[in-house]
Protein backbone atom coordinates (compact mmCIF):
# COMPACT_ATOMS: atom_id res chain seq x y z
CA UNK A 1 0.00 0.00 0.00
CA UNK A 2 1.22 3.43 -0.84
CA UNK A 3 -0.62 6.59 0.35
CA UNK A 4 -0.46 9.35 -2.22
CA UNK A 5 0.59 12.39 -0.74
CA UNK A 6 1.80 15.83 -2.34
CA UNK A 7 5.67 16.14 -0.96
CA UNK A 8 6.17 12.81 -0.26
CA UNK A 9 7.38 11.62 -3.89
CA UNK A 10 9.32 13.45 -6.35
CA UNK A 11 7.93 16.56 -7.72
CA UNK A 12 5.08 15.54 -10.70
CA UNK A 13 4.89 11.84 -9.13
CA UNK A 14 1.62 12.37 -7.38
CA UNK A 15 -0.06 14.89 -9.98
CA UNK A 16 0.49 12.22 -12.78
CA UNK A 17 -1.71 9.76 -10.87
CA UNK A 18 -4.54 11.87 -10.17
CA UNK A 19 -7.94 10.48 -11.97
CA UNK A 20 -5.84 7.30 -12.63
CA UNK A 21 -8.32 3.80 -11.66
CA UNK A 22 -7.36 0.68 -10.40
CA UNK A 23 -6.24 -1.77 -13.08
CA UNK A 24 -4.69 1.10 -14.96
CA UNK A 25 -1.13 1.53 -16.03
CA UNK A 26 -0.17 5.13 -16.64
CA UNK A 27 2.90 6.25 -17.79
CA UNK A 28 4.31 9.18 -14.93
CA UNK A 29 7.34 11.78 -16.40
CA UNK A 30 8.85 13.26 -13.74
CA UNK A 31 12.28 15.29 -13.52
CA UNK A 32 14.86 14.35 -10.18
CA UNK A 33 14.99 17.92 -8.43
CA UNK A 34 18.05 19.33 -7.75
CA UNK A 35 18.58 17.77 -4.23
CA UNK A 36 18.80 14.41 -5.48
CA UNK A 37 21.99 12.33 -5.30
CA UNK A 38 24.52 13.89 -7.93
CA UNK A 39 24.41 11.61 -10.31
CA UNK A 40 20.38 11.71 -10.76
CA UNK A 41 20.10 15.14 -10.23
CA UNK A 42 18.20 17.09 -12.96
CA UNK A 43 17.60 14.02 -14.71
CA UNK A 44 14.15 13.25 -16.61
CA UNK A 45 12.79 9.72 -15.61
CA UNK A 46 9.60 8.16 -16.45
CA UNK A 47 7.62 5.58 -14.66
CA UNK A 48 5.08 3.03 -15.72
CA UNK A 49 3.10 2.81 -12.69
CA UNK A 50 0.13 -0.07 -12.35
CA UNK A 51 -2.23 0.86 -10.28
CA UNK A 52 -3.85 -2.03 -8.23
CA UNK A 53 -6.58 -0.66 -6.71
CA UNK A 54 -7.72 2.88 -5.63
CA UNK A 55 -9.07 3.82 -1.78
CA UNK A 56 -10.24 6.94 -0.44
CA UNK A 57 -9.91 8.24 2.91
CA UNK A 58 -12.58 8.71 4.79
CA UNK A 59 -11.71 10.98 8.02
CA UNK A 60 -13.60 9.88 10.93
CA UNK A 61 -16.55 12.26 12.58
CA UNK A 62 -14.69 14.49 15.26
CA UNK A 63 -16.73 13.60 18.56
CA UNK A 64 -16.64 12.21 21.58
CA UNK A 65 -16.51 8.88 20.57
CA UNK A 66 -13.96 9.46 18.29
CA UNK A 67 -11.95 11.09 21.48
CA UNK A 68 -12.23 8.01 23.57
CA UNK A 69 -11.48 5.73 21.07
CA UNK A 70 -8.16 7.21 19.67
CA UNK A 71 -7.17 8.76 22.67
CA UNK A 72 -8.96 7.04 25.43
CA UNK A 73 -10.29 10.88 26.37
CA UNK A 74 -13.90 10.90 27.96
CA UNK A 75 -14.93 13.88 25.62
CA UNK A 76 -13.87 15.70 22.71
CA UNK A 77 -13.13 19.05 24.87
CA UNK A 78 -10.98 16.66 26.80
CA UNK A 79 -9.07 15.91 24.01
CA UNK A 80 -8.84 19.59 22.93
CA UNK A 81 -7.35 20.63 26.32
CA UNK A 82 -5.17 17.22 26.07
CA UNK A 83 -3.93 18.52 22.36
CA UNK A 84 -3.25 22.38 23.77
CA UNK A 85 -1.50 21.37 27.03
CA UNK A 86 0.76 19.31 24.31
CA UNK A 87 1.58 21.83 22.20
CA UNK A 88 2.27 24.30 24.47
CA UNK A 89 5.20 22.16 25.93
CA UNK A 90 6.67 21.62 22.25
CA UNK A 91 6.54 25.57 22.05
CA UNK A 92 8.05 26.28 25.68
CA UNK A 93 10.64 23.73 24.91
CA UNK A 94 11.30 24.72 21.51
CA UNK A 95 11.94 28.50 22.83
CA UNK A 96 13.75 27.27 25.81
CA UNK A 97 16.15 25.58 22.97
CA UNK A 98 16.30 28.45 21.16
CA UNK A 99 17.07 30.53 23.89
CA UNK A 100 19.87 28.26 25.31
CA UNK A 101 21.74 28.46 21.24
CA UNK A 102 21.60 32.12 21.16
CA UNK A 103 23.05 32.46 24.34
CA UNK A 104 25.49 29.91 23.32
CA UNK A 105 26.35 31.91 19.88
CA UNK A 106 26.79 35.30 21.94
CA UNK A 107 28.98 33.53 24.05
CA UNK A 108 30.87 31.81 21.27
CA UNK A 109 31.48 35.81 20.46
CA UNK A 110 32.96 36.69 23.31
CA UNK A 111 35.64 34.07 23.88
Amino acid sequence: DITLEEGKFMPGFVEGLVGAKANETREVSVQFPETSRKELSGLKAIFDVEVLEVRNRVLPELNDELALTAAGKKDLAELREDIRSRLSFEVDQANDAAMVKAMEDELAGII
